[in-house]
């Protein structure tokens, strides 16, 4: 089995929302041991610690599994004093509140700090049309929900005189824990926390979580190969639904990142072709480097993909199918696409996504097509006729983008040509005819 190296997974947004949980759920801990010990309801309050503390020991591990199961053991042992030092748990959960937000804020910082060079080395794997994180908005609104929950908490060890205060501000914060102690303790101290909660994550969903995979996927393209249960659980029933899965993965994979495809039958997420012998950071752009002097270039040409178009023409006329013409068209417009793409270095949208998602797709497409010829049943014409159809749309496509770009460049020589034009005459270098 391959064996992944965990370590070169510099960004992990996992880890921020695994201290952000426990910090949270320290934070609630304190409450709920307190409503245990002195409510009438007390076991329901048991009953939750003792849910929440599962949930949180799985996710852990979960996170965990693959690279350093010491927070988990960090996080046993901090449990077991709480609940070994009944008259401290207060001040124990208080400390281990501030610690887990303390290290949210520095993993928000350090991966803030690293996400431009991270950019920079990936930029030709990530589709930035979707792509968007920015961790200086999630950083300030941890940090004020944070601080939020540190006036909460100090209310409420000034409220029960557990510490004794004796400035203006304390004496403010036990009045304001004296106020809500009886009347509204736990909709003030666990309710409406929770609620501030539910927008902080929404906001944390949108500028940060839902595109994590990418800071892990990426560096582990190197493999070609990854198992799908290497960066998420879902999927790890025997019996779970191919299709869930793959709009799973279209959902939270492939729509962030570029040239790469999931092999549902084996639960393999598949950079490129999956080659193992290949560096990905060459086969996912389809570019060859060209090195000049100290510096390094990236060329950007369809010369891999006219190869690939030669070898399905071959299988295609080995098999005996009429699928030759449209693949012979589709490379005569490639080629043409390919001589008007002068510049080889300069990024070029068109390249990009002829190389990115048609060429795999066509490749798809034909050996869809050679497989169901095996097959020999004549209730598979239907779908027989289906791939041709969409292989036609795929040439039109390469048709038009040459089209597209042969008017540009018409137009932009007439313009040359008639500012020439106008020039020579306004010099009088020619003479008008009469």
């Amino acid at each position: 089995m391959l064996q992944i190296d965990y370590s070169k997974i510099e960004i992990n947004i996992s880890k921020v929302t695994m201290n952000f949980m426990l910090s949270v759920y320290f934070y609630i801990l304190q409450f709920l041991v307190f409503l245990s010990f002195f409510h009438e309801y007390s076991f329901l309050f048991l009953l939750a610690i003792i849910g929440s503390t599962f949930i949180v020991i799985r996710y852990i591990y979960n996170v965990c599994i693959h690279t350093n199961m010491a927070p988990l053991f960090i996080f046993i042992s901090i449990l077991i004093l709480v609940f070994l030092t009944r008259y401290s748990t207060t001040l124990i959960c208080n400390a281990a509140f501030l610690l887990y937000a303390f290290f949210t804020l520095k993993l928000l910082y350090n991966y803030g700090l690293k996400q431009e060079e991270f950019i920079n080395q990936y930029k030709n794997m990530i589709d930035f049309n979707k792509f968007v994180t920015v961790f200086s908005v999630v950083f300030v609104l941890f940090l004020a929900y944070f601080i939020l929950l540190a006036f909460l908490s100090l209310s409420f060890i000034a409220s029960h005189e557990l510490v004794f205060f004796s400035n203006a501000f304390f004496n403010a914060l036990k009045y304001f824990g004296d106020t809500f102690k009886e009347h509204m303790f736990i909709v003030v101290y666990i309710i409406f926390p929770l609620i501030i909660l539910y927008f902080i994550i929404t906001m944390y969903i949108t500028y940060l979580l839902k595109c994590q995979y990418v800071y892990i996927l990426c560096p582990l393209s190197k493999y070609c190969q990854v198992p799908l249960s290497a960066i998420t659980n879902k999927f790890k029933n025997a019996n779970v639904n191919k299709e869930v899965m793959q709009e799973w993965f279209n959902e939270n994979i492939s729509m962030y990142i570029k040239g790469i495809h999931l092999d549902v039958d084996k639960k393999m997420i598949v950079f490129g072709d999956g080659d193992t012998s290949v560096n990905y950071k060459e086969n996912i752009s389809q570019i060859p480097q060209v090195e000049t002097g100290d510096y390094e270039y990236i060329t950007y040409s369809l010369d891999d993909s006219l190869k690939k178009l030669d070898s399905l023409m071959a299988k295609v006329v080995h098999n005996g199918t009429h699928l030759t013409g449209v693949l012979y068209n589709m490379k005569s417009y490639l080629e043409k696409i390919n001589i008007l793409h002068k510049d080889k270095r300069k990024y070029n949208k068109n390249i990009d996504r002829i190389n990115n998602r048609y060429i795999p797709y066509v490749e798809y497409l034909v050996d869809t097509y050679l497989q169901n010829i095996l097959l020999r049943d004549e209730k598979i014409n239907q779908i027989q006729e289906k791939i041709v159809e969409s292989l036609n749309n795929i040439l039109e496509v390469f048709k038009s983008m040459y089209e597209s770009n042969m008017e540009y460049i018409a137009f932009n020589i007439e313009n040359e040509i008639d500012t020439m034009e106008l020039l020579i005459r306004q010099k009088g270098l020619i003479k008008e005819s009469l």
